[in-house]
């Protein structure tokens, strides 16, 4: 993973995944920046050094605005949480979402890319401890579809030398699905705030 960060904001990301499917030949790399979006593109370690050159990234559209989203008051969140960092914090969380289904993953470039590839909606991290190098690229490539990040205390990250370990996170899709995960976790994020 790699950010480049102007003025304490996260403008460019890159997250390179080295196989879509364990022992597989092929893998993806995406990278973009808050200007110009994010693009998308595969090699297969069977190419030659040509193949790889000439290989084709594809644009991907910003996420949807979320309003495909008829009844908030029912819809299923797709949550993706960690799940090396095993706490009551994320079990608390999860009854919170409810409704919402999950996939616990390990890796923030793992997790972000399941929400860049529309697997998940979002990612939260009701934690702390993730480091703002593991949160730069992945935060540009989010806002990069226009999507929200933010800490569990709903304030924008700013990458100084201060800003490790990272209060949490919540990285959706949109602002749609962001409020909702909030209003949710209403009464749980002033007592998760009192200890991240």
């Amino acid at each position: 993973m790699i950010g480049v960060v102007y003025h304490n904001i996260p403008i460019m990301g890159l997250v390179h995944r080295p196989y879509v499917e364990r022992n597989g030949t092929v893998g993806e790399t995406f990278f973009g920046s808050l200007e110009f979006g994010i693009y998308k593109g595969s090699f297969d370690r069977t190419w030659d050094n040509r193949k790889i050159e000439e290989r084709e990234f594809s644009y991907m559209e910003p996420f949807s605005t979320g309003s495909e989203v008829m009844d908030l008051d029912k819809h299923v969140l797709n949550v993706n949480v960690c799940w090396h960092r095993e706490n009551a914090q994320n079990e608390e969380c999860l009854e919170y979402l409810k409704p919402c289904k999950f996939v616990e993953d390990g890796g923030a470039g793992k997790r972000v890319l399941r929400v860049l590839d529309n697997i998940n909606e979002m990612w939260v991290f009701p934690g702390y401890g993730q480091s703002g190098w593991d949160m730069c690229g992945p935060e540009a490539l989010i806002r990069g579809r226009l999507g929200i990040t933010t800490d569990c205390y709903e304030e924008r990250f700013e990458y100084t030398s201060e800003i490790d370990p990272i209060r949490g996170c919540i990285f959706a899709s949109n602002k749609v699905l962001y409020d909702l995960a909030i209003k949710r976790m209403g009464k749980f994020l002033p007592y998760l705030r009192t200890i991240i």
